[in-house]
């Protein structure tokens, strides 16, 4: 696009435009019905929309290329992606507003999960709440690495952005993240030269933020009663009013992870201790945070006159009961 020309055509006027992407919807035919996705959908809306607009398809860059987000915004808005080139860490702090100035390096980064042996359990961290993403950023913003300025700010949900502010800096930096669960972080390497000095402020950013936040995900809550029913160790008071305090983090993202789902049923195969276990998540509200239907049945009593214990007492005496009669088989 030559936007010197642009600059020359265009009118200042109050009419508006609405710019409605339909992006990653192409799909195949379905074995079954011989349609795709968008013709099986019903959707009276988006034809209305069609019907009164002007349609077209776009190539962002060339054919059989799948651009990132910065080369596809750029060439929905005119911009040759291949002459204009902007990384993602750009295009995720101006769109938060942030003052980038000209000597800085910014870098979109991803939130995660990860296992004790530092594998990605979910490569979105269950898609944190932004109101989470912000509390995580104040935590990291406590990072110094020498010889630089580091900025932190959350942008949506598992989203945030790194801005390094200094002299020498290069965007020569590799990613780390290894596009895939169950494998480590990629360490940043430089991708010409000139990238490493930055590659190495990344790496040792990234060290002291795992470091700052071990002990800070909610996840960490299940895992400590998780342990202490696999290694039969009891929990202090200390730590319990720790959980306490801290149950308000756990919300649906937390709850709908597949690093909590999976510490979950963990829990619940142990061959011992899983009644104590849950009887004091229960207790102090941990049980209901994580399964809020468990939580409706708290206290709800049964209208007889053959149950002295209450709903929820009976589902925990059953799991009780069922663990005392496999202890009672074994030799």
């Amino acid at each position: 696009m030559d936007l010197d020309l642009v600059r020359e055509l265009a009118q200042e006027n109050d009419s508006k435009i609405v710019l409605f992407v339909m992006d990653g919807l192409g799909g195949l035919p379905h074995p079954e019905t011989g349609r795709t996705e968008l013709q099986a959908a019903w959707t009276p809306h988006l034809d209305n929309i069609a019907k009164n607009s002007t349609c077209g398809f776009t190539v962002p860059v060339a054919r059989a290329i799948t651009p990132g987000s910065g080369p596809g915004h750029l060439a929905l808005f005119g911009y040759d992606p291949l002459e204009y080139t902007i990384g993602r860490g750009v295009l995720e702090a101006t769109g938060i507003d942030f003052d980038l100035q000209p000597t800085d390096v910014a870098a979109r980064g991803n939130f995660c999960t990860i296992d004790d042996e530092g594998r990605i359990t979910d490569r979105r961290a269950g898609r944190i709440s932004t109101e989470r993403a912000s509390e995580i950023c104040d935590e990291l913003r406590k990072i110094s690495i020498g010889g630089v300025q580091t900025f932190v700010e959350p942008v949506r949900e598992h989203r945030f952005v790194l801005v390094l502010r200094g002299e020498g800096l290069a965007d020569a930096v590799s990613d780390t993240d290894p596009q895939r669960i169950g494998a480590t972080p990629v360490p940043a390497t430089n991708t010409r030269p000139g990238g490493e000095a930055t590659a190495a402020l990344v790496n040792a950013w990234v060290q002291q933020a795992t470091q700052v936040l071990a002990d800070k995900h909610p996840a960490n809550m299940l895992k400590l009663f998780y342990r202490s029913a696999k290694y039969q160790i009891p929990i202090s008071e200390k730590a319990v009013n720790q959980v306490k305090q801290h149950l308000h983090l756990i919300d649906s993202s937390v709850r709908g992870s597949a690093e909590v789902r999976d510490l979950f049923f963990k829990l619940l195969r142990q061959q011992e201790g899983v009644y104590d276990v849950l009887f004091l998540m229960h207790d102090i509200g941990l049980l209901g945070q994580i399964i809020p239907e468990f939580d409706k049945i708290r206290c709800h009593v049964i209208q007889d006159f053959f149950h002295k214990y209450t709903v929820d007492e009976h589902s925990l005496l059953t799991i009780k009961n069922l663990e005392d009669l496999y202890h009672a088989k074994k030799p």
